[in-house]
């Protein structure tokens, strides 16, 4: 069975100073998720993930990676679809920020939800949720039984419709980020 299993991590700054004591408290994040939970927001930190071989067989398949927006996230996707995802729920590693980072540990709040409505970031980021969803619905048709093939083909056609139409898929489907104001900013932008 493809298994994934993942930790939290500290996030510290550029001299080792904790400012989160864990990754997952300090940006908000589930520690276990759904299928559709991980279709909209990753949840799992690459640098602490590990895979069995089945996993590892699973993601190796060509596909475009374009669309992939990280490979720690496709592998988080394939491991919930078709396999299990385990967390260790403790932090096994500094996770170390500075003034630089393209990714990383952003602290949740409003003033990191400010700055993504001024970088126009947050519709963009639900847009690429959707062409990734295509690309992994694409990849693994075969792989998935038909109802979340269905599921996952129809979310990745959802900027395609209408603002009702989202925002009703959303409600009825229970595809949620974490976090209230993330979810309100989901409906109005998304």
């Amino acid at each position: 069975m493809p298994t994934l299993v993942h930790t939290d991590l500290k996030v510290v700054d550029e001299k080792l100073q904790v400012i989160g004591e864990t990754f997952f408290g300090h940006s908000n994040l589930r520690k276990d998720f759904s299928y559709r939970d991980v279709l909209i927001q990753n949840h799992v930190t690459g640098c602490t993930m590990m895979m069995n071989r089945a996993l590892v067989d699973l993601m190796s398949v060509e596909m475009e990676y374009d669309f992939i927006l990280m490979h720690d996230w496709q592998a988080a996707i394939v491991a919930t679809a078709f396999g299990k995802v385990g967390f260790v729920d403790c932090p096994t590693m500094l996770y170390r920020q500075h003034a630089i980072n393209s990714v990383g540990a952003k602290k949740y709040g409003l003033a990191l939800l400010i700055s993504k409505l001024k970088a126009n970031s947050i519709r963009k980021s639900l847009v690429d949720t959707t062409k990734q969803a295509e690309q992994i619905a694409t990849v693994y048709r075969e792989n998935f039984d038909e109802e979340m093939y269905q599921f996952t083909a129809k979310y990745s056609q959802i900027f395609e419709k209408g603002k009702l139409y989202r925002m009703c898929f959303y409600i009825r489907n229970k595809i949620w980020k974490k976090g209230l104001p993330r979810q309100v900013w989901q409906l109005i932008l998304g």
